[in-house]
């Protein structure tokens, strides 16, 4: 589970804790959804496909968690090649 913040409104803005969470649990999500796209392009022979051209366009509003998660995928990405 992700931490909540003091207000328990969000999840929590503490840098340690939205670390251990992607290193505990979301880089395993997202890796096992990116693994599942990839098999579904490379199925319909589209084997060149740059799986960084479907990140979204990273926004200088976003919270911790969103720069975060931006920062997993296009690292899992990466490494997928």
């Amino acid at each position: 589970r992700m931490k909540l913040n003091v207000t328990r409104h969000g999840s929590s803005e503490i840098e340690n804790d939205v670390d251990q969470w992607f290193k505990d649990t979301g880089s395993l999500i997202q890796k096992k959804i990116l693994n599942g796209l990839k098999n579904s392009f490379n199925e319909l022979g589209l084997q060149t496909v740059n799986m960084h051209n479907y990140l979204w366009d990273e926004q200088p509003d976003w919270t911790l968690f969103e720069r975060k998660s931006y920062k997993s995928m296009s690292k899992i990405i990466s490494e997928m090649r």
